[in-house]
């Protein structure tokens, strides 16, 4: 099986395992906004992204960090 996890937000990152294995990681594709320094998700290349690491003869699973806000 294998286990995709997900540290969302636009500093994260995703890891793909396989047998307790890491086969690749990568960090969250974001890209500018308008003409200010802010960051956006990049949607399209984080859904190609993650098809390049998904066969669809296996199972997946996928883990998401739940958030909380930091005092």
């Amino acid at each position: 099986m294998r286990i995709i996890g997900i540290d969302p937000g636009l500093s994260g990152a995703i890891a793909i395992l396989e047998n307790n294995k890491v086969l690749n990681m990568f960090d969250i594709p974001v890209m500018s906004e308008d003409k200010k320094n802010k960051k956006q998700l990049n949607s399209a290349l984080l859904v190609s992204l993650l098809k390049e690491n998904i066969n669809n003869k296996e199972e997946v699973a996928v883990v998401v960090e739940q958030v909380n806000a930091m005092p």
